[in-house]
């Protein structure tokens, strides 16, 4: 139907469109008012989708690095681990024990003292007078009457401070020993220094 436009005191007949509500115009600027409030909302919609992925991706890239972290401290408790195993380093006896089990260890502490057999010294104590005849290389005979150990050594280490109450100054002297002898730390031993 085509719109006329209508004045004052004309006559119109039946179903006549007397006033035009312009539907079309408004619908066009409906649709135009909600494209407008459709397209922000998309705008802002894919504002906050960018946002969330960028957010996504920092948040993947620090859970990366907190795992990196997690990984390098493990790898230390895994190192400082190896060092909770005492091990012994060599060959011996343990002749004194300072901690049990499930004791906590203190820095400075000795856990254990552990004697090297096969490599025995006799620490002797030579008056200031027979020093000269001792000389570092010098060899002596060793006895440990007490097992019935009879042998050479060598002196292979001179201690320079001296016993003041004594005037006597340690040397220490090395040898060998049978393996069938069973030889402890601290039994009596005899050096003879030859002349």
């Amino acid at each position: 139907m085509e719109l006329n436009e209508i004045y004052e005191r004309e006559k119109v007949k039946y179903y006549i469109l007397i006033y035009p509500n312009d539907l079309r115009a408004k619908i066009y600027r409906l649709k135009d008012s909600k494209y407008d409030k459709i397209f922000v909302d998309l705008n802002d919609d894919q504002n906050c989708i960018d946002l969330a992925a960028k957010n996504m991706k920092d948040m993947v890239e620090i859970s990366k690095k907190q795992v990196d972290q997690a990984n390098e401290q493990l790898k230390e408790v895994v190192n400082q681990y190896k060092y909770l195993n005492i091990k012994a380093p060599n060959d011996g006896v343990i002749i004194k024990k300072n901690i049990n089990t499930g004791e906590m260890a203190l820095p400075g502490m000795p856990a254990f003292i552990l004697s090297d057999l096969s490599n025995l010294k006799v620490v002797v104590e030579v008056s200031e007078h027979n020093l000269r005849l001792v000389p570092y290389g010098t060899i002596v005979q060793v006895s440990i009457p007490s097992v019935n150990f009879y042998g050479n050594g060598k002196v292979t280490a001179i201690i320079p401070t001296s016993n003041p109450m004594t005037h006597t100054f340690k040397i220490k002297v090395s040898f060998k020993h049978r393996k069938d002898l069973i030889i402890y730390p601290g039994m009596y031993a005899t050096v003879t220094i030859p002349k």
